[in-house]
C-alpha cells in the first residue's frame, strides 16, 4: 500500500488558532499545563492565546485574550495558582454572552479551546461548543460577522482538563491540584501534631470536600487519623458513643492525642450537616478531652505545585493539543484523564454525568454506590482505612509468627509500610516481630516481637525506625535459616529497594538446602530509585522526586537578578534514571541525561548548542540534570567543564551534587498512602499463602508463588513470583530491562523548544487505522522523538509509545493484543475483558475480523453502536430461597438453598450465603473407646455414665441418640501377638476377663434408648496390644463411612473419640506387610467387626479429615495429658475438631463432651464440596467480630444461638467450563446444603443470522458480523468464486511467496487469494516489515529515510544500506576557496578521513610535524649547493621545498643540525618547511637553551643522588657500631648469671615424670 511522506509537525498546527483558559477555583498544576498547551501549540506551528480571567475574559475579549510566546510560559511551572487568572462569569451562562464570546473567538481566527477548570467549567464548554453554529448565524445576521469569517470557523473543537483540589471528577484517578491540596494539609497535620501530642489534646481538623470526601479520606490513611467524616460514607446510628469510645480506647494504648479529619460536606445518615464545631463540643463535653478544631480553608489552595501536579499538568496540556490536531467537527468534546500511568481522552459530557450520578446517591441515601462510583481507587482507600481503623485485634490469636524486614538505603514511606503490616498483622492474630538492621540483624538474631502501640506515629517519620543494611543474605544464609527455626518464623515481609529484590532471590535460591527458608515471603519496593522489578512505583521515589524538584526551585530562584546562568545537577538512582526524567519534567530542565538513553559527544554538543542560542533570548538560567550513573567517562564534572568553556561570554555555570538530601525528609502524602496500602495487601496476601502452605502440622512454601513481589502495575497491586522476573531485570546494572517512563523522555525536549526530534516510529502507530494518519504523522514525531534507544527499549517499543499518549489504545498493550487475536464472536467472548462488534460495516473489507473484537471501552469509543456490541452479562437465578427458623418443625439454617450461575470468563461473581444457629437441632453422637489394656479402668465408669451423657444433651435438644464403638489394634506382628493363645487372650493379666483385639467393632448403633447404651457397654471386655499407638484411624473411618450400619442421621453428628496413646497413621501398615491404601469404604461384617484390616493400611490424616467433612461429622478427641499437645497438633489438621482433656479414669468424659460440643457448635466453617477443579472460591465471613478477609473457606467462631453469620462467596472461571456443573456448599457438622450450578458464557446469541445476505453478496448467511459461505465461494464476504480444480491449494497458492513459504509469511490471513496483513506488515505477502531496515545510532535508516520491505530508500542526500551517509561534501571543504580536506583525505559521507599524518575536521593539522620532516630537512642539510636538490632529497620532502631563514626564535623543532618548523596553509593545504643550521650559530634560538638546562638538571640530579647515597651509608654504619656495643653488654651481662645452666627456673619442660605411691621409689621399675 502506498503511504503519503511523514510531515513535519512543526508545521502541522500552521493555519490553526488554540485558546487556553482557567476557570473556577484555582489548582496547583494549571500553571504547568497552560505551559505544556502553549509550548506543545507554538512547536506545531499553530497560534495560540491566552484568554485572561476565565470565561469573563472569554466574553469581554480585547487586552483579555493576548497572543502566547514561548517565552511568556517560562518560569512559571513552579507557580501555585494560575498566572492567566481564573474568575467566575455570569455574562457567559447567557446567551447574549456566549455570542460576545463567539464573536470575539472569530475575529482572532480561534476555533480551538482548551479550557481547565472543574465540571461546571467543563458543562459550559460543552454548551458553548453545541451551540457554536446557532451563535455564528446569530453574528451573521447581526452584520457583526462576514460570510466567509462564519465558514472559516464553521465549527468549534472543545478539549477539557480538570482542575480541582477536591478530586471529584469521575473518569480520571487524579484532578490537576489534589496532590498539592493533599502536601498543603500533611504539612499541618504534621505541625499540628507534634502540639497535640505535648498537651495531649484532640485536634480536629476540616478539610475541603464539599461533596467529595477524597481529601479527608486519604489525609486520614496517610496520618493515621482517629476517625473520618466524608460525605459518601457518613457514619452509622449513635456515631457519638463509637466516636467517644474509639478515642478513649486510643488514650488507653498510651497515645497522647487524637486527630480527626472532617471533610466540609459531612454528614449524618439523615443528611444533617456534621460540623467540627460540633465534633469540638461532643468531645470536650463526653470526654472531657481539651480538644481545639482547625479548618484548613483556602490554604490548601495555596504554594507551589507538587512534582506530580506539575508533571500531570504538562501531560495533559500535551494530550489537548493532540487531541485538537486531531479533532473534527463530528468528534465529541472530549477530557483528559488520568488511568493509572496513562493520559486519556475521555467523552466530556459522560464524565460529567457520572459525577452528577455521585451527588444524586448521596442524597437518595445509595452510599454504597456512591463509593463504587468513585472509582476503584477511592474504593481501595476507604476499606483500607476502615481495615486499620476499624476493626479491633482479635482474641484469638492465630501462632502464626511474621516477620518484617527492611533491607537496602533507607527512605521516606518505609516506616508507614511496616505500620500497617503490623497492625493488619495483629488484626489477623498474628505474632509481629521487628527485625532489626536487615539481613544482618536476622542472621544475628536481632529480632524482637512489635506491638500495635509500638508502630503509633510512624506514618509521618522519614527514614527507617527499624534500621536497614544493604548486606545482601550470601553467606549468612545459614545464621538466618536458624534464627528463622530459632524464632518460629511462618512469614517474612521484606521492604526494601533493588537489594530487597535480589536478596530474596538469594532466600529462595538457598530453600533446596535450607528447609527453613520455605516459608511464604513478600517483597515491598522501597526505593528512591525506582529500580525494582515487578511495579511502576516504589515507595520513597515521590518524595525523593519532590526534594529534587523543590531543590531546582531554589537553585534557580537563586540565579534571580544575576547574570545568565546555568545549573548542572546531579541527582541519585545508581543506573536508574527514573529521578533524573521525571524531575527533569517537574523542575522545566533543558536536558537530562541518563543511562538508559545513551548519548555521546555530539548530543552534548547539541544541548550546548541549543542553551546557547535560548540564552540569547529573554530566558536567563538553564537547567541540566545529570544521573549519577549515566555514563562513565561524562561525569558531572566533565558537562560542568564542557558547559562552562562553550558558554563563554553567554552564560556561567554553577553545578550541585544532592546526594543524601534526597533520601531524607518527611514522606509526601502519596509515599504515606501508598506505603500504608502496600504494607496491608502485603500481610493479607501473606494470610492467604500461609493457608495454603500449611501442611502436616507446619508451613511449608516451596512453590515459586510463594515469593512474590508486591508491585503496582498500571492501577492495580499485582503479585508477582521473583522466579518470573529474573527474565524481566538486568542484574549488571541494578535496574528493570523495560521501564515505563522512559515513554515520557520526549516531553522534556518538546517542552524544552528542541526541534531535531526524529521520525522513527510512525509505521507502528500507523496499523491503527480509526486515527486520521495525518494525525498518527504528526503524533509520532511529537512522541517518538528521542535519537538512541537501548535494545531493550527497541523490544518494548510499542508499549512505552502507548502509555502516554495513543487515545486510541486506552486499553492496555496487553489486553487489547489479546482481544485483537480472536476472530470469532466466541473465541472473542471467551477472553476476559474482550467484546464483539457484530454491526456490519464496521470491519473494512480486506481488513482482519479479528478488529471486531475489543474491549466493550474501545468498540463504542470506535463507532460500534451499543446494541451490537456482543458483550455477554453474567446471570444468576435463584432456584430455591427459604426463609431461616428454628423451632421442632421443619428446620432451615442455611440460606439460599439452589443458585443457578451463567458465568463469564475471568469476571468474579459474587453471592450472599446466611447462616442462622438454631436451638434444638436434633444430635447424633458415637462414643469411640480404645480398649487397650491402660483403658481398663475407664471402661469400668463409660459403663455407667450412658444416662449421664443422655442427660446432658437433652440440655441442648430434646432429640439425641447415643452410639458405641471400639477399638484396639489390627491382628497382626508387630501389632499384637500372633501366638495362638495371645490372639483369643492378649491381655497380660490371665485372670482379667479379656477380648480378641480388633481394629473397630460397632457394638451398638445409634439409639434414642440410654438403658440399652448401658446394658451393651456393660458387656464390653478389655483387650491388649503390643505397641502404644492404637488402629484410631481405621475405627474413625469406619465409623464415618458406614453410614447405615451405624445409623447417622439428617442431624448434627458428633464423633467422640478417647483413648490414653497416639496412633497409627498411612504407611505404618507395611511393618505388617499390608501395601494397599486405604479405600474410604465401609468394611464391617455381620458382627460389625471391620474385617478389612490386614488387607487395607490405615488412612491419612489428609483422607480421614476429608471423609470427616464430606459425611458432616464433628470430631471429639476425649485424650489423656500425656498426650494432649500430639492430639492438638492433629486437630489444626481436621477442621470442626476440638481437644479435651480426659481424666486417667474417664470420669469427666460427660463434661468435656458437653464444653466440647458446646465449643463446636459455636464454631461454623462454611467449605465447598465436588467444586470443579478450574472454579476459583473464596469467602469473606461477615461475623460478630468483624469482617474477615477472603479465604479458601467462610469461618466464623463463637456464633450464638439465633445468630445470623453472613458469608460472601466470590466465584470465577479462568476458562470455559465444558459443560454445566453442580456442586454444593455446606456449613461442616450441618447437615444442610447450597446447591449450586455453573455453566459458561462461551457463545454469542447475536440473533441476527440472514441468509443469502447482501453483506455476504448474497453467497452466504450472516451472524455476529461474520459471513458463512456457501460451496462454492470463498472470502471475508464470500465475494470470490473458488475454481473447479483444487480451490483450496490454488487459493493458497496465490498467498505463499514461494512454495516452501508459510501463507502469508506467517504475518496475516489469507482471505479468497489474498493476503490481510497483521499490525505494521505490508506487501503481497505481508513479507515486508517496516521496522527490520539497517540502523544507524539506533535509528531505522539512520533516520534518513523510510524502510520499504527491509530495504532502505533514502532521502535526497543521503546513501547508504542504513541512510546513514551524506552525499554532500559541504562539511569536508577547509575554509573559502579551500581544497576538499585540505588536500589530504578524502570526503565520504560528508566527512573527512585523513591521510597517515594528518588529523582534523578538514585534516589540516599534522600528527607529529617535527619527527615526519627531520629527515627532509638532514638531507636538505646535507646536499645544500647541488644542483639536483630537489632529486636528491625528492624520497623524503616529496613535494615540500624547505625554506631556509634567519630567525630562529620562532623555530620549535630541533634536528641533528637544524631547527626547523612546519607549517599547512588550511586553504590549499600546502606544506611549508623553515629551517636553519644551528651549528654555524650561537645558540641563537631555544634548542641551546634547551641543551644547556638539560645539562644543569642533570648535575643537580646527580648531586642530589650522591648526597643521599652517602647519608645512607653513614646511617648504616651507625647502627652496626651501636648494635655491636649492645651485644657485648648482653654476653657480659650473661658471665654473671648464678643460675644453673641446665634449666630455666620459668620454664617447663614438655614432659613431666611421675611416681606411683603404690611402688617402691626405684626410679627404674616407678618411672612411666
Amino acid at each position: 500500500m502506498s503511504e503519503e511522506e511523514p510531515v513535519d509537525p512543526t508545521t502541522m498546527g500552521v493555519g490553526k488558532a488554540i485558546a487556553v483558559l482557567t476557570s473556577g477555583g484555582d489548582a496547583q498544576g494549571m500553571n504547568a499545563a497552560v505551559r505544556a498547551t502553549v509550548r506543545v501549540g507554538l512547536y506545531t506551528g499553530a497560534k495560540v492565546f491566552f484568554v485572561h480571567e476565565g470565561y469573563q475574559g472569554l466574553v469581554d475579549g480585547g487586552d483579555n485574550i493576548r497572543p502566547a510566546t514561548w517565552e511568556s510560559v517560562s518560569m512559571m511551572l513552579q507557580l501555585g495558582g494560575t498566572v492567566i487568572g481564573s474568575a467566575r462569569c455570569k455574562d457567559f451562562r447567557t446567551r447574549e454572552g456566549r455570542t460576545q464570546a463567539a464573536l470575539n473567538l472569530v475575529k482572532l481566527g480561534i476555533t480551538n479551546l482548551c479550557v481547565i477548570g472543574g465540571d461546571g467549567s467543563l458543562t459550559g464548554a460543552n454548551q458553548f461548543r453545541t451551540e457554536w453554529s446557532e451563535l455564528l448565524e446569530d453574528l451573521v445576521e447581526e452584520e457583526k460577522i462576514t460570510e466567509e469569517e462564519a465558514e472559516g470557523a464553521s465549527h468549534l473543537n472543545i478539549v477539557g482538563m480538570v482542575g480541582s483540589i477536591d478530586n471529584d471528577f469521575c473518569g480520571t484517578d487524579m484532578t490537576i491540584g489534589t496532590d498539592s491540596a493533599l502536601h498543603r494539609i500533611m504539612e499541618v497535620v504534621d505541625a499540628i501534631t507534634t502540639t497535640a501530642q505535648s498537651h495531649q489534646r484532640t485536634f480536629i481538623l476540616e478539610v475541603m470536600g464539599r461533596h467529595c470526601g477524597y481529601l479527608a479520606l486519604v489525609t486520614a490513611l496517610a496520618c493515621g487519623a482517629d476517625w473520618v467524616f466524608i460525605p459518601e460514607m457518613p457514619p452509622e446510628e449513635n456515631w457519638e458513643e463509637h466516636l467517644c469510645r474509639r478515642l478513649m480506647e486510643t488514650r488507653g494504648r498510651g497515645s497522647r492525642l487524637n486527630v480527626i479529619i472532617v471533610a466540609e460536606g459531612a454528614m449524618d445518615m439523615h443528611g444533617k450537616p456534621i460540623t467540627s464545631d460540633e465534633i469540638k463540643e461532643l468531645v470536650s463535653t463526653k470526654l472531657g478531652y481539651d480538644t481545639r478544631a482547625t479548618i484548613l480553608g483556602h490554604v490548601q489552595r495555596g504554594g507551589t505545585p507538587s512534582a506530580f501536579d506539575r508533571i500531570l499538568g504538562s501531560r495533559m496540556g500535551v494530550e489537548a493539543v493532540m487531541a485538537l490536531l486531531a479533532a473534527t467537527p463530528d468528534t465529541p468534546a472530549c477530557v483528559v484523564s488520568l488511568s493509572g500511568n496513562q493520559a486519556v481522552r475521555l467523552p466530556l459530557m459522560e464524565c460529567v454525568q457520572v459525577t452528577k450520578d455521585v451527588t444524586t446517591a448521596m442524597s437518595e441515601g445509595r452510599f454504597d454506590d456512591a463509593i463504587k462510583l468513585r472509582g476503584k481507587s477511592f474504593e481501595n482507600n476507604w476499606n483500607t482505612y476502615k481495615l486499620l481503623a476499624h476493626v479491633r485485634p482479635p482474641d484469638v490469636k492465630s501462632n502464626i509468627n511474621v516477620a518484617i524486614v527492611n533491607v537496602g538505603a533507607p527512605c521516606s514511606g518505609m516506616n508507614a509500610a511496616v505500620r500497617s503490616a503490623v497492625r493488619i498483622g495483629i488484626i489477623q492474630g498474628h505474632n509481629m516481630l521487628a527485625v532489626h538492621d536487615g539481613f544482618e540483624g536476622l542472621a544475628q538474631g536481632l529480632i524482637e516481637p512489635i506491638t500495635w502501640s509500638g508502630v503509633g506515629g510512624w506514618t509521618g517519620k522519614g527514614g527507617s525506625m527499624l534500621g536497614t543494611k544493604r548486606l545482601l543474605p550470601g553467606k549468612m544464609v545459614e545464621d538466618i535459616s536458624l534464627n528463622i527455626a530459632k524464632f518460629n518464623i511462618h512469614a517474612l515481609v521484606i521492604i526494601g529497594g533493588f537489594e530487597a529484590f535480589v536478596g530474596g532471590l538469594e532466600l529462595v535460591g538457598a530453600r533446596e538446602k535450607y528447609e527453613e527458608l520455605c516459608i511464604p515471603l513478600v517483597v515491598i519496593p522501597a526505593t528512591v530509585s525506582n529500580n525494582v522489578p515487578g511495579s511502576d512505583f516504589s515507595i520513597g521515589a515521590d518524595t525523593a522526586l519532590n526534594t529534587i524538584t523543590t531543590t531546582c526551585d531554589r537553585i534557580k530562584q537563586s540565579a534571580a537578578g544575576t547574570k545568565r546562568r546555568v545549573f548542572i545537577i546531579e541527582t541519585m538512582g545508581g543506573y536508574c534514571g527514573y529521578l533524573a526524567t521525571m524531575a527533569g519534567l517537574s523542575s522545566g530542565a533543558d536536558a537530562a541525561y541518563i543511562y538508559e538513553d545513551h548519548f555521546n559527544i555530539h548530543d552534548l554538543e547539541l544541548n550546548v548548542e541549543h542553551l546557547v542560542e535560548k540564552m540569547k533570548t529573554t530566558v536567563k538560567r538553564g537547567l541540566i540534570l545529570r544521573n549519577e550513573k549515566c555514563n562513565a567517562n561524562y561525569t558531572t564534572d566533565f558537562i560542568f567543564n564542557l558547559y562552562s568553556e562553550e558558554g563563554k561570554g553567554i552564560f556561567d555555570c554553577r553545578k550541585n551534587v544532592l546526594g543524601h538530601m534526597q533520601q531524607g525528609g518527611t514522606p509526601t502524602p502519596f509515599d504515606r498512602n501508598f506505603g500504608t496500602k502496600m504494607g496491608a495487601k502485603s500481610v493479607l496476601w501473606l494470610t492467604e499463602k500461609l493457608k495454603e502452605c500449611y501442611r502436616h502440622g507446619r508451613i511449608f512454601a516451596n512453590t515459586q508463588d510463594s515469593a512474590c513481589v508486591l508491585g503496582m502495575k498500571k492501577r492495580s497491586l499485582v503479585f508477582t513470583p521473583l522466579s518470573e522476573l529474573k527474565e524481566e531485570t538486568d542484574f549488571e546494572h541494578r535496574i528493570p530491562k523495560t521501564q515505563w517512563w522512559l515513554s515520557l523522555r520526549p516531553l522534556l525536549k518538546i517542552l524544552a523548544k528542541y526541534k531535531d526530534l526524529a521520525y522513527e516510529g510512525m509505521a507502528i502507530i500507523a496499523h491503527n487505522d480509526k486515527l486520521p494518519l495525518k494525525f498518527i504523522k504528526v503524533f509520532g514525531l511529537i512522541l517518538l522523538g528521542l535519537r538512541y534507544w537501548t535494545n531493550t527499549m527497541k523490544m518494548m517499543w510499542l508499549v512505552m509509545a502507548l502509555l502516554l499518549h495513543c487515545v486510541e489504545f486506552r486499553g492496555t498493550l496487553g489486553s487489547r493484543r489479546g482481544c485483537q487475536l480472536h476472530s470469532t464472536c466466541p473465541e472473542c467472548v471467551r477472553t476476559p475483558g474482550c467484546a464483539w462488534c457484530k454491526q456490519k460495516d464496521f470491519a473494512q473489507l480486506g481488513k482482519a475480523n479479528a478488529q471486531r473484537c475489543d474491549t466493550p471501552e474501545d468498540l463504542r469509543r470506535r463507532n460500534c453502536s451499543l446494541g451490537d456490541v456482543m458483550d455477554p452479562r453474567p446471570v444468576r437465578e435463584t432456584i430455591r430461597d427459604e426463609g431461616l427458623r428454628g423451632g421442632r418443625g421443619s428446620v432451615v439454617q442455611l440460606r439460599p438453598q439452589d443458585l443457578h450461575f451463567k458465568l463469564r470468563v475471568g469476571t468474579p461473581q459474587t453471592f450472599e450465603v446466611m447462616f442462622k444457629r438454631t436451638e434444638g437441632y436434633p444430635i447424633d453422637l458415637y462414643y469411640l473407646m480404645d480398649l487397650s489394656f491402660s483403658m481398663k479402668d475407664d471402661l469400668e465408669n463409660v459403663k455407667k455414665l450412658g444416662r449421664q451423657i443422655f442427660s446432658a444433651l437433652r440440655n441442648v435438644t430434646s432429640s439425641v441418640r447415643i452410639g458405641y464403638g471400639a477399638f484396639v489394634e489390627k491382628a497382626a506382628m508387630p501389632y499384637i501377638s500372633t501366638v495362638k493363645t495371645k490372639l483369643a487372650h492378649p491381655c497380660p493379666e490371665s485372670t482379667t476377663a479379656c477380648q480378641p483385639s480388633v481394629s473397630f467393632k460397632n457394638v451398638l448403633p445409634l439409639t434414642e434408648d440410654a438403658d440399652e447404651f448401658d446394658r451393651s457397654v456393660s458387656q464390653e471386655r478389655i483387650s491388649a496390644n503390643l505397641d502404644n499407638p492404637e488402629a484410631g484411624f481405621d475405627a474413625m473411618m469406619q465409623a464415618t463411612v458406614c453410614q447405615k450400619e451405624i445409623g447417622w442421621g439428617e442431624v448434627s453428628r458428633i464423633l467422640v473419640y478417647t483413648s490414653d496413646d497416639l496412633f497409627h497413621t498411612a504407611g505404618d501398615g507395611k511393618l505388617a506387610g499390608i501395601y494397599h491404601p486405604n479405600d474410604g469404604r465401609c468394611h464391617l461384617n455381620g458382627q460389625g467387626v471391620y474385617d478389612k484390616d490386614l488387607f487395607y493400611d490405615y488412612p491419612s490424616v489428609a483422607h480421614l479429615s476429608q471423609v470427616l467433612s464430606t459425611n458432616n461429622i464433628q470430631l471429639i478427641f476425649a485424650i489423656t495429658e500425656k498426650y494432649v499437645s500430639k492430639y492438638k497438633a492433629l486437630s489444626e489438621l481436621i477442621p470442626l475438631s476440638v481437644v479435651g482433656v480426659l481424666k486417667d479414669d474417664s470420669s469427666n468424659v460427660v463434661q468435656l463432651i458437653s464444653e466440647a460440643y458446646g465449643n463446636l457448635s459455636s464454631t461454623i466453617l462454611l467449605n465447598h464440596l465436588q467444586a470443579p477443579p478450574t472454579l476459583h472460591l473464596s469467602y469473606s465471613s461477615h461475623c460478630s467480630d468483624g469482617v474477615r478477609p477472603l479465604g479458601v473457606r467462610g469461618e466464623c467462631s463463637n456464633v450464638r444461638i439465633d445468630q445470623q453469620v453472613n458469608f460472601t462467596v466470590t466465584m470465577s472461571v479462568p476458562a470455559c467450563l465444558p459443560q454445566r456443573k453442580t456442586f454444593v456448599i455446606k456449613p461442616q457438622g450441618i447437615n444442610e446444603e447450597l446447591r449450586i450450578t455453573v455453566e459458561t458464557l462461551c457463545d454469542c446469541d447475536c440473533q441476527d443470522s440472514e441468509d443469502h445476505s447482501s453483506y455476504c453478496s448474497g453467497n452466504g448467511t450472516l451472524s455476529c458480523g461474520l459471513c458463512s459461505c456457501e460451496e462454492g465461494h470463498v472470502g471475508q464476504r464470500c465475494e470470490c468464486q473458488q475454481q473447479d480444480d483444487d480451490p483450496a491449494l490454488t487459493l493458497e497458492a496465490s498467498c505463499r511467496q514461494t512454495n516452501v513459504s508459510q501463507l502469508c509469511s506467517g504475518q496475516g490471513s489469507c482471505e479468497c487469494g489474498h493476503c490481510i496483513c497483521r499490525s505494521h506488515y505490508t506487501g503481497d505477502f505481508c513479507h515486508c516489515d517496516p521496522t527490520s531496515c539497517s540502523r544507524h545510532d539506533n535509528l531505522i535508516c539512520g533516520g534518513n529515510g523510510r524502510c520499504d520491505c527491509g530495504m532502505c530508500e533514502c532521502h535526497p542526500n543521503f546513501a547508504g544500506p542504513a541512510c546513514h551517509c551524506s552525499t554532500l561534501k559541504d562539511r569536508c571543504w577547509a575554509g573559502d576557496g579551500g581544497q576538499l580536506c585540505s588536500g589530504h583525505g578524502r570526503c565520504e559521507c560528508n566527512r573527512c578521513h585523513c591521510q597517515a599524518g594528518f588529523y582534523g575536521e578538514h585534516c589540516a593539522k599534522l600528527t607529529e610535524p617535527c619527527l615526519m620532516y627531520q629527515a627532509c630537512v638532514q638531507c636538505v642539510l646535507s646536499n645544500e649547493g647541488r644542483e639536483d636538490l630537489p632529486q636528491a632529497c625528492n624520497v623524503d620532502c616529496g613535494p615540500v621545498k624547505p625554506i631556509r631563514v634567519l630567525d630562529t626564535q620562532q623555530l620549535p623543532c630541533l634536528g641533528e643540525r637544524a631547527l626547523f618548523q612546519v607549517e599547512m596553509d588550511i586553504n590549499t593545504g600546502k606544506i611549508f618547511v623553515f629551517y636553519t643550521n644551528h651549528s654555524a650559530i650561537s645558540c641563537p634560538s631555544w634548542g641551546c637553551h634547551m641543551q644547556q638546562s638539560i645539562l644543569i638538571i642533570g648535575s643537580i640530579a646527580a648531586g642530589i643522588a650522591s648526597v643521599g647515597f652517602v647519608l645512607v651509608l653513614i646511617r648504616q654504619a651507625i647502627l652496626e657500631v651501636h648494635y655491636r656495643r649492645e651485644h657485648g653488654k648482653f654476653l657480659k651481662e650473661k658471665t654473671k648469671v648464678k643460675q644453673g645452666s641446665t634449666r630455666n627456673p620459668l620454664c617447663k619442660g614438655a614432659t613431666a615424670t611421675v611416681f606411683n605411691p603404690m611402688y617402691d621409689h626405684n626410679p627404674d621399675t616407678s618411672q612411666f
